[in-house]
């Protein structure tokens, strides 16, 4: 989907950032990987955990072409000073938090990529059934026949305030954590979903925060199946 903001029409102020200021993070956690080096991933950050869902996912690479050529369990001690978000009892992150804490150009942006994430929840099926409309697009569209800008920004921002989406996404996507490193945040807090739900999950964005504690090489019970054919990074 286009950018929402090219849907909306003109309804930004210039720099309404509140810049949050959370609590730094120093602590132990684990990172599996499947792959022959150390510290590899795909995505725009590093995810740490708990041991038993480090070991879940070393065995279990959470993408179906690739297979656990060798299986290992890493602990660190990982150190986030300024996390964007820190709500590790919530899988989801609100729309209207990134509004808050980046502006409502960059929200209305992050709404139309990752439309179809939102458009995914119960939260929109309902928002879809009591409005009348069929996606998200037509949704902000209609705040376009709104001729005041500032009713017409209220409007757009009532409308992004309803809004949630899986985290993940949003963490896992390099353009987005680009954009949170250069406002200075350097990682996040979240919970955890699929095998991970109900577990803290911690987003690390660079490499320079994370110090090595222990490498634990994992093998297969006999019981667990396991038939190596890429050498790809983990998740």
């Amino acid at each position: 989907m286009k950018n929402l903001s090219n849907v909306a029409g003109p309804c930004s102020a210039p720099d309404e950032r509140q810049p949050i200021n959370l609590g730094a993070i120093d602590t132990v956690a684990y990172r599996g990987e499947h792959g022959m080096n150390l510290l590899e991933t795909r995505l725009a950050s590093y995810s740490f955990s708990s041991r038993a869902l480090a070991e879940v996912y070393a065995k279990n690479p959470n993408r179906y072409e690739d297979r656990a050529l060798a299986p290992k369990v890493i602990e660190a001690n990982i150190k986030i000073g300024r996390p964007f978000l820190s709500n590790p009892d919530d899988s989801f992150i609100d729309v209207s938090y990134i509004l808050k804490n980046v502006g409502l150009e960059h929200a209305l942006r992050v709404a139309g990529k990752f439309h179809d994430e939102i458009e995914n929840t119960n939260n929109w099926e309902e928002i879809s059934e009591e409005c009348g409309v069929k996606n998200l697009a037509a949704w902000i569209k209609q705040s376009t026949s709104i001729a005041d800008l500032n009713r017409r920004r209220a409007d757009v921002t009532e409308k992004l305030s309803k809004l949630y989406f899986d985290s993940f996404y949003y963490f896992d996507d390099e353009e987005e954590v680009s954009v949170l490193r250069g406002l200075g945040y350097d990682g996040a807090l979240v919970g955890s979903s699929g095998s991970g739900f109900g577990t803290a999950e911690y987003r690390v964005f660079n490499k320079d925060q994370i110090q090595i504690l222990n490498v634990e090489t994992l093998t297969f019970s006999p019981s667990e199946k396991s038939s190596p054919k890429s050498l790809a990074p983990s998740f």
